[in-house]
C-alpha cells in the first residue's frame, strides 16, 4: 500500500534516498541495506 502512495506522490523518484518504501519495479535486493 505504501508502495501506491509512493508511485502517485512521487512517481519520479525524487525522494530516492529515503530507503523505507521500495519504489514500484524496483528490485528489492537495491534497497543499500546491509
Amino acid at each position: 500500500r505504501l508502495a501506491d502512495v509512493k508511485r502517485a506522490y512521487d512517481p519520479g523518484n525524487v525522494f530516492r534516498t529515503n530507503k523505507n518504501i521500495t519504489p514500484s519495479g524496483a528490485d528489492p535486493a537495491d534497497r543499500g541495506e546491509g
